[in-house]
């Protein structure tokens, strides 16, 4: 795994990003009182490139500093640490740090990073709420073995407030790289297309000894957060659906309260589809994916709720893919229904005489 081509690719790719992102920061320190934060989040996806690369080549070092600049980068990002001169010269510090060890990237495990490392976390803990690391799983009836992963508490709760499915995604390194000349970057940079890059890992548990080291193909794993459907991701990323495996984050949902119960089928046999965008063109194709992805799951409902809570604009589109919804669920033999209408939604749906087909419960009603 330390093929010189492959070390070097990782470390020549790895100080673009870091030269990006020592730009960005310059420009942040100019103007710290009005900063744009399509920059912080500019530099956020950067390092996270960089730490999940590092991950896959088992650089730990250069892994555990990018990680923890990612981790204050979150809590930038999230409102829960303001920016100050102070923390963008951190960032500037470990920035030189990294270079450093990417231009000896062979020697990156001899250095130093206490006094980094310390230095950065003395920020994170400026917040009253300590950064808290939730461990998830794979969802079971996978034949192999379910992988364990680990992501901060504020970066899971926003992937369930903005209603993303987390899968894990296994690309096996010859076949699935060397044989194709992609490298992970190539990976993390085509998954950055379809969601959002979370976690990578090579996983050299799979090899036991010197007896099978020759006959596996090491697995890259990676863990990516996306509202689109197994069977897309599939296609888009050519990778076989049965390496493909989905986040159980059941115990999440219900926890941090962004499901009901009844979504779950766990009391009643109601399966509630909450969209939280408009019904758009822009939005319709993800939005079919992820209900039907949705009805899949939970086969077995007899009722299908439409919550239009969050929705103000349905254009033509967003007629049909309601249509859709409702005759998918009639051809199963279900009932179906829209609750939370608002007046916008009501006009809609009266214009296309959706009433005549099934019960729509306006916001007003519902209180």
């Amino acid at each position: 795994m330390m093929e010189d081509e492959l070390v070097k690719v990782f470390a020549k790719e790895s100080l673009v990003h870091l030269d990006s992102i020592k730009s960005d920061l310059l420009e942040l320190q100019k103007n710290i009182d009005n900063i744009d934060s399509d920059i912080w989040n500019g530099i956020f996806r950067a390092m996270r490139t960089i730490k999940g690369a590092s991950g896959f080549y088992h650089f730990l070092k250069i892994g555990e500093l990018s990680y923890t600049m990612e981790s204050l980068l979150s809590q930038l990002r999230y409102g829960k640490i303001k920016p100050s001169k102070g923390l963008i010269q951190s960032f500037l510090t470990g920035v030189a740090l990294l270079s450093s060890m990417l231009n000896d990237i062979n020697k990156s495990e001899q250095y130093n990073i206490k006094e980094e490392i310390e230095l950065l976390t003395s920020y994170l803990k400026q917040n009253d709420k300590p950064v808290k690391i939730i461990t998830i799983q794979e969802s079971s009836g996978n034949s192999r073995q379910s992988n364990k992963f680990e992501i901060a508490e504020d970066k899971l709760e926003n992937f369930l407030k903005t209603g993303l499915n987390l899968y894990s995604l296994k690309f096996d390194l010859k076949r699935d790289l060397t044989l194709k000349g992609k490298t992970p970057f190539d990976i993390i940079n085509e998954i950055n297309k379809h969601g959002e890059f979370i976690e990578s890992s090579l996983d050299v548990d799979s090899v036991q000894g010197l007896e099978d080291c020759l006959d596996i193909d090491l697995p890259f794993i990676v863990v990516f957060g996306t509202d689109f459907s197994s069977e897309f991701i599939s296609n888009s990323l050519s990778i076989p659906e049965d390496r493909i495996s989905p986040i159980d984050l059941t115990e999440q949902k219900i926890k941090y309260g962004f499901v009901l119960q009844n979504d779950l089928n766990l009391e009643k046999d109601t399966l509630f589809l909450m969209p939280t965008t408009d019904l758009v063109a822009s939005q319709i194709e993800k939005l079919r994916d992820f209900f039907l992805q949705k009805l899949k799951t939970y086969p077995n409902v007899s009722k299908v709720v439409f919550k239009a809570d969050n929705i103000e604009n349905v254009d033509s589109l967003g007629v049909n893919l309601i249509i859709g919804i409702y005759r998918q669920v009639k051809s199963e033999s279900k009932t179906f229904e829209i609750t939370g209408a608002g007046e916008k939604f009501l006009k809609v749906a009266k214009f296309f005489q959706f009433p005549s087909l099934f019960s729509i419960k306006s916001k007003e009603s519902a209180k």
